[in-house]
C-alpha cells in the first residue's frame, strides 16, 4: 500500500530509500526512463507511494528546468501532481488486486469498472487477485491511447503476483513492446510467482524495511509536539 499515506507528499517527504530516491530522480533529470520498474521488498515498506512520487515527478507542471537532481521534486500543488493523487489523471492508473466474489464464473464476467470500484479496499486481503479483465479490458487499452496531457504515461501495478498466467502473459506482450513516453511500475512483495520473463524485462529497485532510527527522526521532525 501507500504506507498509510493519505495526503500531499513528495520525494522529500519519503523517510528512507535515500539512494533509491536518488537513482530515481537522475533517472527523471536525464531522461532516462526505463518502460518497466520492478519496486521489490516487504510489504508496507513505501513501494506505491515511491511510484506515485516517480510519477509526479515525470508529470510535474512546476518541474520545467531542471539542473540538479535535488530540483527534481513534484510540488503536490499543480493540476498532474494533484490529479495523480487522487487517481484521475487520463495518463495515469493504478490495477490492484480484487478480492474474489464467490460465485461461480463470476470472476471473468464482473464489468472492469465495478472490478476497479472495489480494489483499493480488496488490495490487502488474502485471495485478492489480478484478473485479466484487468489487464486486457483495463490497463491495455488505456496504454495504447496516446497521452492526453502528461509527458510520460504511468502504470501502477500493485502486487503482480498475484496474476495468473493469462493475465500475466497479457502484461508481457506489452512490456515486449512498450508503448512510447510510458512506463509501468511493478509493487511486489515476493517475486517467486511472478514470470522470470517478466521479471528480466523490468529494471528491478530493492527497498529495504526503513531503520528504526530513521523512522524516529522523521517522526520527531514532523511532529515536535509528540513525545
Amino acid at each position: 500500500g501507500r504506507g498509510g499515506c493519505c495526503g500531499p507528499m513528495s520525494f522529500s517527504a519519503v523517510a528512507g530509500h535515500e539512494r533509491t530516491l536518488t537513482i530515481l530522480r537522475r533517472a527523471v533529470l536525464t531522461g532516462r526512463i526505463p518502460h518497466a520498474y520492478l519496486f521489490t521488498g516487504p510489504p508496507n515498506v513505501g513501494k506505491t507511494l515511491v511510484a506515485f512520487e516517480l510519477a509526479k515527478a515525470l508529470n510535474c507542471l512546476n518541474i520545467t528546468d531542471p539542473g540538479r537532481v535535488e530540483d527534481i521534486e513534484p510540488c503536490d500543488r499543480c493540476a498532474n501532481c494533484t490529479a495523480i493523487n487522487h487517481e484521475n489523471h487520463p495518463d495515469f492508473m493504478v490495477i490492484r488486486p480484487t478480492e474474489k466474489l464467490g460465485r461461480a464464473g463470476a470472476d471473468e464476467e464482473e464489468a472492469p469498472s465495478e472490478l476497479h470500484a472495489r480494489q483499493s479496499e480488496s488490495v490487502d486481503i488474502e485471495g485478492a487477485m489480478i484478473r485479466v479483465a484487468d489487464i486486457r479490458e483495463r490497463l491495455l487499452p488505456h496504454a495504447s491511447l496516446k497521452r492526453a496531457s502528461a509527458r510520460h504515461k504511468v502504470y501502477v501495478i500493485c502486487r503482480p503476483e498475484t496474476m495468473n498466467d493469462v493475465a500475466a502473459n497479457a502484461l508481457l506482450k506489452t512490456l515486449e513492446e512498450p508503448p512510447p513516453a510510458t512506463t509501468f511500475i511493478l509493487c511486489c512483495a515476493n517475486t517467486g510467482p511472478l514470470l522470470q520473463t517478466i521479471i528480466s524485462r523490468c529494471q528491478v529497485t530493492k527497498f529495504h524495511p526503513v531503520p528504526p532510527s530513521c523512522a524516529a527522526q522523521f517522526l520527531a521532525a514532523r511532529h515536535p509536539e509528540i513525545e
